[in-house]
Formats: structure tokens, C-alpha cells, sequence
């Protein structure tokens, strides 16, 4: 008699990492903004500041071109701001020294008090929300923040000792180093509603049925992991990677950032932020994934749902899937 199913997790909060995400994002796209505009017309800035633009144009704009590169770096902490904590703790600290000399140079009356407005927006505005970033990668753990080893595997890499504490099925599957298949059938479900479906339509999931023929082939490349699931004659191909203590997953053109835990010899997965094209995407409005899976005779029990932040589920599939036994080897002499 099979295992009763462990209780399927809720869909996710907005984890604080995705707005971390998001804000570095929209640091990234104001620096490249504003950086270009000064560079490409330090003029018509300068004017509105009440500075003469005679003789300080290449000040301006060099002032605009270190505002850019700071916007390239905020956008690549943005894509893992554990990771690249640093760069943010230039960044606030950027921020913190600017108007400190600002307020120098307006008392010494070398700038006019107008240059309060670009304080105000280039750097006050953001004290709060970096200073909040920095925090939170603090209480995450720093040490995770300059890289996470893959040690005997992607997922043993991740969940490090926890690993050894799921079933046996479920470490054979998540801690091999070859290809590992499985196969079986499941139920497929679709959210309710003709825009759930056009999205799920559109991203290629599979449509609402029961008994579907699904298979599933992982092949371990080095540090990560590449997935086949077929369901029917529909094949999805996504690519696992570590980033930052998180288990990265990219289906197209979207990457799912999941945390992956160990819940009594189960398997659980939630996803804790998502990107489009390498961009950040908003808490209130991105995808998600919830996952479990735990041992079942001769294989695995999965359950997983895919939606999206604020419809709700897409699709959803579980049910129950076995192993491939590799064939055994010839006995046969050689030639």
C-alpha cells in the first residue's frame, strides 16, 4: 500500500529576495537612464540646476558615465542579489558619501543649493531600500553570498547535509551523476478561466487529462542538470543550475529561482523569485512553482503546480512515476 501524499504546499508569498530583485532592477534602469541623458545632453540637466554649462559640461558628463556603470553593476546584482551583495554595499555607500560631499560643496559655495534635487533622487530615495537589501542578505547568510558548491551533484550541493535525509527514490533521482529516467502517469489540471488558459496555451504547458503518459530524463552536465518531461507527445526542456543557495530553473525565456527543503525524508520545492529575459520581475505580477515528491513502490509520488502571481494556477500534475532499470551488463564473449 502506497504512502499517504504529503500535504502539497501553499503557493508562495512574494519572498523578500524577489523584491530585493526588483528594486536593484529599477536602481539599474534609473542609473542607465539618467546616466545617458546626462552624458548625451549635460546642457539641458545642468540648466535646470541652475549651474552654468559653459565649463562644467565634462564634469556633467562624467558625472552621468559613472552613474551608467553603476547602473550596470545594479543590474547585475539584480540577478542574484545574494551573490552579489557587494555590490550593493558599494552602491549604499555611494549613496551615503554623494551628499555628504554635496552639502560640503553647497555650504562652501561652490554649488548651488539646486543640486539637492539630484541628491534627493540619485541617492536619498534609495538609502532605505538598500540599506533593507543588505539586511536581508544578512540574515540569509553571507557565506552563500560568494558562491554555493556543487559537491557530489547539483542538489547535493544545495541542500547539503539535508540531502542525505530524503527517502532513497528521491536521492537517486536528485543525486545521480548520469542519466536518470522515469515514466508513469499522471493527472493533469488547468486553472479556471479562458486567461489561464491562452497563458498556459501560450507557454506550452500540457491540457487538463487524466492518465497522461509522462517521461522524464535528467541529464547531470557538470554542474548542472538538464530535464525532458514529456507528457504525451508534448516535451518541455528546462536547464537546473545553482545561483546563490537557490536551485535556478530555466523553461524559455523565464527562470524560476526555487528553494529546495527536505520535510521528513520528502522533497519540497517553493520558488522564491522569477526573471523574464534576465529582468527581474515584480513580486505582484510573475510566475511560481510549488513542488512535492516523495518515494512510492518502485519510484516517486509528484505532485507540482505552476501559476502565476496574482491568477493563481495554470497547471498543475500528480501522480505517480518509476524508475528505469538500466539494462544489465553482456554476458556475451568478446569477439
Amino acid at each position: 500500500m502506497p504512502p499517504p501524499s504529503p500535504a502539497f504546499p501553499a503557493p508562495p508569498r512574494a519572498h523578500p529576495l524577489a523584491w530585493a530583485a526588483f528594486i536593484l532592477g529599477l536602481a539599474a534602469v534609473y542609473n542607465l537612464v539618467w546616466g545617458a541623458v546626462v552624458v548625451l545632453a549635460p546642457g539641458w540637466g545642468l540648466g535646470l540646476l541652475g549651474v552654468p554649462a559653459d565649463a562644467n559640461l565634462p564634469l556633467a558628463q562624467c558625472i552621468g558615465m559613472i552613474v551608467g556603470v553603476y547602473g550596470i553593476g545594479y543590474g547585475i546584482a539584480a540577478t542574484d542579489p545574494v551573490r552579489y551583495w557587494p555590490l550593493v554595499f558599494v552602491g549604499l555607500l555611494g549613496k551615503v558619501l554623494g551628499p555628504l560631499g554635496a552639502v560640503w560643496a553647497v555650504a562652501a559655495g561652490t554649488l548651488p543649493a539646486g543640486i539637492a534635487v539630484v541628491n534627493l533622487t540619485n541617492d536619498v530615495v534609495w538609502w532605505l531600500p538598500f540599506g533593507w537589501i543588505l539586511w536581508r542578505v544578512h540574515r540569509s547568510g553571507l557565506p552563500s553570498a560568494v558562491g554555493c558548491g556543487v559537491s557530489g551533484g547539483l542538489y547535493p550541493g544545495l541542500m547539503g547535509p539535508s540531502h542525505a535525509c530524503l527517502a532513497p527514490g528521491l536521492r537517486r533521482l536528485h543525486g545521480a551523476t548520469g542519466p536518470v529516467e522515469v515514466s508513469g502517469l499522471v493527472t493533469v489540471e488547468r486553472g479556471p478561466g479562458a486567461l489561464r488558459r491562452l497563458i498556459a496555451d501560450r507557454e506550452g504547458f500540457p491540457p487538463a487529462s487524466e492518465r497522461v503518459p509522462v517521461h522524464l530524463l535528467v541529464t547531470p552536465e557538470g554542474g548542472r542538470e538538464v530535464w525532458h518531461r514529456t507528457f504525451g507527445t508534448l516535451t518541455l526542456r528546462s536547464i537546473q543550475w545553482p545561483a546563490g543557495g537557490l536551485l535556478a530553473e530555466r523553461l524559455g525565456h523565464v527562470t524560476l529561482y526555487l528553494e529546495p527543503r527536505e520535510v521528513e525524508g520528502h522533497l519540497e520545492m517553493q520558488s522564491v523569485r522569477a526573471t523574464a529575459f534576465g529582468l527581474p520581475l515584480p513580486p505582484f505580477f510573475a510566475p511560481y512553482a510549488v513542488a512535492v515528491a516523495h518515494d512510492a513502490p518502485g519510484g516517486l509520488q509528484i505532485h507540482v503546480e505552476l501559476g502565476v502571481t496574482p491568477l493563481g494556477r495554470l497547471v498543475a500534475y500528480r501522480g505517480t512515476v518509476q524508475f528505469h532499470e538500466a539494462p544489465p551488463p553482456s554476458t556475451s564473449p568478446a569477439p
